[in-house]
């Protein structure tokens, strides 16, 4: 963490998980966790990847093709 005169000190980070993925926040006491659809598709980032490096809208609907990452809404 950054103090007022420049330095910086170390603070440690709790990171806590549920079997539903990460607990983001709490609500009257109890833990709320994020599932991410899909983030354990195989193709996931290659899809990702190829979106990016498309050079024509042609290339990007058959990166699109792939149908790896439903978390978006790129339509």
């Amino acid at each position: 963490m950054l103090q007022a005169d420049g330095t910086c000190r170390e603070e440690p980070l709790e990171v806590r998980r549920s079997v539903h993925g990460p607990v983001v926040a709490e609500h009257a006491g109890q833990p709320v966790a994020l599932k991410v659809t899909s983030i354990d598709r195989p193709g996931l980032f290659e899809q990702f990847w190829r979106m990016g490096l498309s050079q024509s809208l042609e290339e990007w609907l058959a990166a699109m093709e792939m149908q790896q990452l439903p978390i978006f809404n790129t339509w």
